[in-house]
């Protein structure tokens, strides 16, 4: 079965090529890159760990997703790699063609919403997100993966620091790609101080988005709320989540309930900040306070923006970043409205 490593090496060697080639960009298809690696399609393809690579960040290029399936892994994943080293006038585009049946139903996500130009108003955007740790991992071959007890010990973690990978990249879990979507879009539009990027990890804590790990396997789920507070108090994920968030205008939360068990006791905006919570509504209730915006996030809106449950808070920070790109006169509506109303209208704008 090929390896995270072949898929790694084929498709860095295909972008070094276009970009020789003075291309700005290409498109590649999950199914297409396995096949040229080869065992797909066969009973022994590794399709899940082409996935993986393809949306793990790439230093040499930044990515938006075109289309895939729900599931975020299968070979219909397609994804559009702006390479850095190429000239902005190239307008050619490089594809690996797919081979996905025409009736195959497909998800885009326009480029056109990630416009280059900047204006006063987008001058002054600056948030925070606060995305969750992923089960999805790109574990590159690991040969272990560190419990809660293997990562105070630092023994074990030296023994597996050839694995270590920023945070960024080692989670590769469909929410943690259309928040890192939306980061890139925001930045993009904005600057590179526009959107900063926190991430609650059952393990770690709370993790910048380049604070090297090593691959762990400890999860919240399936502890009670009790117990989910122990061990985020010993990981001290309330107080530096307080410490945080001070300093931006807006902090948008993406957690699920485990995760925002973890982040008691619940912050409060502070004058002049708002809080925006995407979480479902039997949650909503824990969220609610002065200066806080609560967008419902579940079965009825994966439905309506074409998500799947667990991709559904990542697509919705996506959107909205893309609305904000596009609208950018939005941002202090956003920053001073109670209800959902400016934030769907957003999301909405950017379908």
């Amino acid at each position: 079965m090929p390896t995270a490593d072949q898929f790694r090496k084929a498709l860095n060697g295909l972008l070094d090529d276009r970009r020789r080639n003075k291309q700005a960009a290409v498109d590649v298809t999950a199914g297409d890159l396995h096949r040229r690696v080869g065992g797909y399609p066969g009973p022994k393809h590794s399709m899940p760990v082409c996935c993986s690579v393809m949306r793990s960040i790439v230093p040499q290029a930044e990515q938006q997703l075109l289309s895939g399936p729900p599931s975020g892994k299968g070979a219909s994943l397609t994804i559009r790699y702006l390479l850095k080293a190429g000239s902005p006038d190239v307008a050619q585009c490089g594809h690996i063609h797919s081979t996905r049946p025409e009736s195959t139903p497909q998800k885009l996500l326009k480029p056109a919403m990630q416009p280059s130009m900047r204006t006063e108003n987008s001058s002054r955007i600056r948030l925070l997100v606060v995305g969750s740790c992923s089960n999805s991992k790109n574990l590159r071959d690991c040969p272990c993966l560190l419990t809660a007890a293997g990562l105070k010990q630092n023994s074990w973690r030296d023994r597996l620091k050839q694995w270590e990978l920023p945070a960024v990249q080692l989670y590769t879990g469909p929410q943690h790609l259309g928040m890192m979507n939306g980061v890139q879009v925001l930045r993009q539009h904005s600057g590179a101080r526009a959107c900063e990027v926190k991430i609650i990890s059952a393990g770690y804590g709370l993790v910048t988005e380049n604070q090297p790990l090593v691959p762990y396997e400890v999860t919240f789920s399936g502890l009670r709320p009790r117990e989910i507070l122990k061990r985020a108090l010993e990981l001290e994920i309330p107080t530096r989540l307080q410490s945080a968030t001070a300093e931006f205008p807006l902090v948008v939360f993406l957690l699920g309930k485990d995760y925002l068990y973890s982040a008691q006791p619940l912050l409060r905006p502070k004058s002049g900040q708002r809080f925006l919570f995407f979480t479902s509504p039997d949650m909503a209730h824990i969220v609610e306070a002065a200066r806080t915006t609560v967008v419902h996030a579940g079965k009825p809106e994966a439905q309506k923006y074409g998500a799947s449950t667990l991709s559904l808070k990542g697509r919705m920070f996506q959107l909205l970043a893309q609305g904000l790109a596009h609208h950018p006169g939005k941002w202090v509506e956003l920053l001073n409205d109670d209800t959902p109303g400016t934030a769907t209208f957003l999301m909405e704008s950017a379908l």
